[in-house]
């Protein structure tokens, strides 16, 4: 009685088991009829998508070394690859997509093991993490593209080239991070944004061009690019990485080669300046264009100084520099020269092996020998008055220490710290020998400069102050070298070692200056705007005429006009060849023939030479 009962209870359990069993089966092949469709050949697996009346591609049920996606399924259109989709793709060399696929979803060919993936027109968007990990070799984004995802084709190890859509607006985070081959991109116009770490740790990259309306280059985005030395930044960028040093655009890179490529005074150019590394004693090299050059400037040096040999737009990497005696000037594998006493010696440049030898003479650390080099070096003839009065307050800022006895209860310190001779012999002053200096850098081409004796504000209250007033371009201006130079007080201790000059009280107006300086105003100039005109040179010797530019580019056939203002002497104008170009009487230069032509303009006698180029 008993084993029956149990055979009895046993064998109703398992016709239970069996019916769910059963019901289950059913009801699990009903639900994947209706989502997953196969292939007569078993190739790839494909979901309905009602809303779109199209089929999505959900994963690879056969592997092959060429897989072609269908244009459509069961006669409909193939629209997309599902994330995930090629993940188990491992023995794929080749993958074609089909004419109708618009999108490619998150992770859809993550990891593959495709060398070589064809992206068809029409294609509008790439999902995050895409292509990451796969081995594709190159990619060529179509135009049709208006949205790819972070990540999408990071850590891609053996991609050495890739061309990208305009149309997308923006390459995202991390795009292209990692991609350790990758030598060639081709970036279409159109793309506004390079995201944070988009090529970070592309490590074979050297160069790119980033394309007209850019504006915006993100945190880190090529940081890690340690073979980088060109970039090309139009002057559309208005924003470039943080000011954090972990999250800077170009972190990482080798700032011994790195040059961008971007024109003078655009926000690209700007933050080159600023970013200023101690290790190389300058910021990022700029140029206005792609040509290789060295520059190791003037061949004189005074005893103490400490220059660059700048090597700009160079692709290589094999970079070597000695000197023939490095007690009178020692070089350091940056190129950073240190004059250590007078005397000759020779640097020995080798880039790849093609050898440049340049000789320094070293002068004794005078007041004129100081102005000599400053004349040939950093405050070029060739400047405008509005770069001559920039680059004197950088030379002041980098090379004149403010007197710290000042702040050490020093009842009198020496008369030289007063003097320019002080500031530009000893390397040490208080305000009036910035003044003083400043003043005579000026002189030395004709533009008009004054010493201000007035009061600035201090912690203790009004103090006694010295600073200029310049005219550049025919108009006054207040430079205040010594506060653009600022001295750091930490617990007591003066700090010195300021390389970068402050702009805070460069080209500025009464108005700003009333904020915390104080001067008897009828006495001196009025500065009424901070406006300036960037190309306008003063004619040395003439009391302040000025013209509006020394250079201009024309056509053949058409005309530039050079103005000479703040004067009421004669002008009179000479070109040096009338077949190139002409010039009349009103400074109207018109173009003739393709060449190079100088205009001279004559005031009373003082003459200004102005380049043109007739194309």
């Amino acid at each position: 009685m008993r084993e029956y009962s149990y055979k009895k209870i046993y064998g109703f359990c398992m016709i239970i088991f069996l019916g769910i069993m059963c019901c289950t089966m059913n009801t699990t092949k009903i639900q994947a009829e209706e989502v997953v469709q196969t292939t007569d050949e078993e190739i790839f697996a494909y979901k309905y998508l009602e809303e779109t009346d199209s089929y999505e591609v959900m994963t690879v049920l056969k592997d092959k070394e060429e897989l072609v996606i269908p244009d459509t399924y069961q006669g409909k259109a193939v629209t997309s690859i599902c994330s995930n989709a090629f993940g188990n793709s491992l023995q794929v060399k080749k993958i074609v997509l089909g004419a109708n696929i618009k999108q490619i979803g998150d992770y859809g060919f993550y990891q593959t093991s495709a060398t070589e993936i064809v992206l068809p027109e029409g294609l509008a968007s790439i999902g995050e993490y895409a292509f990451s990990g796969a081995k594709i070799e190159y990619v060529t984004m179509p135009a049709t593209v208006t949205q790819m995802g972070k990540y999408a084709f990071a850590s891609c190890k053996s991609l050495t080239g890739a061309s990208i859509s305009g149309n997308c607006g923006r390459i995202p985070e991390g795009a292209f991070q990692n991609c350790a081959s990758l030598t060639e991109v081709t970036l279409q116009k159109g793309l506004n944004t390079i995201g944070d770490a988009a090529f970070q740790n592309c490590t074979s990259l050297k160069s790119i061009k980033l394309p007209d309306g850019t504006k915006t280059i993100g945190k880190s985005a090529f940081a890690g690019c340690s073979k980088l030395y060109q970039v090309v930044i139009p002057a559309s960028v208005n924003k470039i990485g943080a000011s954090a040093a972990s999250k800077k655009s170009f972190r990482g890179c080798n700032f011994k080669i790195l040059t961008f490529v971007t024109p003078e005074g655009s926000v690209a150019y700007q933050y080159a300046q600023n970013e200023y590394m101690e290790k190389y004693q300058r910021g990022i090299l700029t140029s206005s264009t792609t040509t290789q050059k060295i520059d190791a400037k003037s061949s004189y040096m005074y005893v103490g100084e400490s220059r660059n040999i700048n090597i700009y737009n160079y692709a290589g990497t094999n970079i070597s520099m000695k000197s023939s005696n490095s007690k009178v000037v020692s070089v350091s594998s940056y190129g950073i020269l240190k004059a250590k006493k007078t005397g000759k010696a020779k640097i020995t440049l080798k880039l790849d092996n093609i050898t440049h030898t340049y000789t320094f003479q070293v002068l004794k650390r005078t007041e004129n020998n100081v102005c000599k080099v400053i004349k040939q070096v950093y405050v070029t003839s060739i400047m405008s008055d509005y770069e001559k009065v920039v680059a004197a307050n950088e030379w002041l800022a980098r090379n004149i220490a403010y007197d710290k006895r000042y702040y050490q209860g020093l009842q009198y310190l020496p008369y030289e710290s007063y003097t320019a001779k002080g500031a530009l012999e000893k390397g040490v002053a208080v305000c009036e020998g910035y003044s003083y200096a400043f003043m005579k850098i000026m002189d030395m081409y004709g533009i008009p400069c004054k010493k201000v004796n007035g009061y600035v504000k201090s912690n203790s209250g009004q103090q006694g102050h010295a600073w200029n007033l310049v005219c550049a371009g025919g108009r006054w201006y207040h430079v205040d070298c010594t506060l653009n130079d600022p001295v750091k007080k930490n617990n007591g201790k003066v700090d010195n070692t300021n390389k970068k000059a402050g702009v805070t009280y460069l080209l500025v107006k009464d108005s700003f200056m009333k904020k915390n300086h104080t001067w008897n105003q009828k006495i001196y100039p009025k500065a009424k705007t901070s406006s300036i005109s960037k190309t306008a040179v003063t004619i040395k010797g003439t009391n302040g005429a000025y013209l509006n530019k020394t250079s201009a580019v024309i056509l053949v056939g058409k005309t530039t006009t050079f103005k000479v203002a703040g004067t009421k002497k004669k002008v009179t104008w000479k070109s040096s060849n009338k077949a190139i170009a002409t010039v009349n009487s009103k400074g109207i230069v018109t173009g003739k023939k393709a060449g190079n032509v100088k205009i001279t303009v004559n005031v009373a006698g003082k003459k200004q030479v102005c380049n043109v180029r007739v194309k």
